[in-house]
């Protein structure tokens, strides 16, 4: 009995592997070659154009104190999370109201929203991969947004 049992055992624990490793889903958004900053480029061939949220991040990604940086717009709303140099951390919330200043002078017909929260910079960057591989409508972007925006307004 012994005998059949480890057979069995292994080539279920090789099924397992074979399926969990063909569910992955590759993350299609262009990275920077740069070590020292943070950044992820959105295909402009997504449901929602994302040139202004690029665009947007390689503004912010600009700036001295910036490591990483990751955002999503819609038609009316441009949201950015920033992630800030180590030593820059005390300034953090300081940093992060200058540059949604300057982001809503430069795009002064968005609602821009910044955020230097490390939790809203993963669900940013969580919402870039679905908006990248097309799996959100608009509608759901909309949604999501509010949530975001009621996170960031809880956060404050």
């Amino acid at each position: 009995m012994n005998k059949f049992k480890i057979p069995v055992i292994i080539s279920l624990a090789f099924s397992f592997f074979v399926l969990a490793g063909c569910n992955t889903e590759e993350d299609k958004r262009i990275v920077s070659d740069d070590l020292d900053n943070n950044i992820t480029k959105i295909s402009k061939t997504s449901q929602v154009d994302q040139s202004l949220s690029n665009d947007a991040k390689e503004f912010v990604l600009n700036k001295d104190n910036v490591t990483g940086v990751r955002g999503v717009n819609t038609a009316t709303r441009l949201f950015i999370a920033v992630e800030i140099a180590q030593l820059e951390q005390f300034n953090e919330q300081d940093i992060g109201k200058e540059i949604k200043k300057e982001l809503q002078k430069k795009y002064s017909n968005k609602k821009v929203e910044v955020s230097s929260d490390q939790k809203l910079f993963f669900e940013l960057d969580e919402l870039e991969k679905q908006v990248q591989n097309n799996n959100i409508k608009r509608e759901k972007l909309t949604k999501k947004f509010d949530e975001l925006e009621k996170l960031l307004n809880d956060e404050a």
